[in-house]
């Protein structure tokens, strides 16, 4: 909880608030969550996003689709998720996995990331945009990485390496 103008918000209302300022599509799920869709250059992507109910943070849920060619869907599984295990180790922000929704058998790629609130953080609109922006560039990221994977059009080293540039020095 914040306090803005001497009333007390959530952490979900101020979220809320800047996502519909920004005139993202977006509904109110619960009193402590809200569901938004953002648009990428790849495509749009789906978010939750809760309070944590165990500690003072926030949790973050996003999902693509994703297309497993139905022929040769087991070799392509096993290289997503060489894929999936390469950038886990490799990438700190979030967790991903591979789920298949439905019956029709839907494949999405699943990403989670959690965070948690210190007393002495205060949440503003700045720190708002940096959450959602980073969240939006790591999807926009992998993206492309799962696509070379899923069409045989490279290894996984390849894919994580074209989506993920190199570092050349820290600031």
């Amino acid at each position: 909880m914040s306090s803005v103008d001497g009333l007390e918000t959530s952490s979900v209302d101020m979220f809320e608030e800047y996502i519909e300022t920004s005139g993202w599509d977006f509904a109110r799920i619960a009193p402590n969550a809200i569901e938004f869709t953002r648009v990428g250059k790849w495509q749009s992507y789906s978010f939750a996003l809760a309070e944590k109910q165990t500690a003072p943070g926030m949790h973050l849920t996003s999902y693509f689709e994703i297309n497993v060619p139905k022929k040769g869907r087991k070799k392509a599984l096993r290289k997503l998720y060489e894929l999936l295990n390469y950038f886990a180790s490799e990438v700190p922000m979030g967790l991903m996995c591979h789920e298949v929704l439905r019956e029709d058998g839907l494949d999405i790629i699943r990403w989670s990331y959690q965070w948690y609130f210190s007393d002495q953080m205060e949440l503003d609109d700045v720190r708002i945009q940096y959450v959602l922006d980073t969240a939006l560039a790591e999807l926009e990221e992998f993206y492309p990485a799962v696509q070379l994977v899923l069409t045989k059009k490279g290894t996984v080293e390849d894919a994580y390496h074209n989506a993920i540039p190199e570092e050349y020095g820290r600031a």
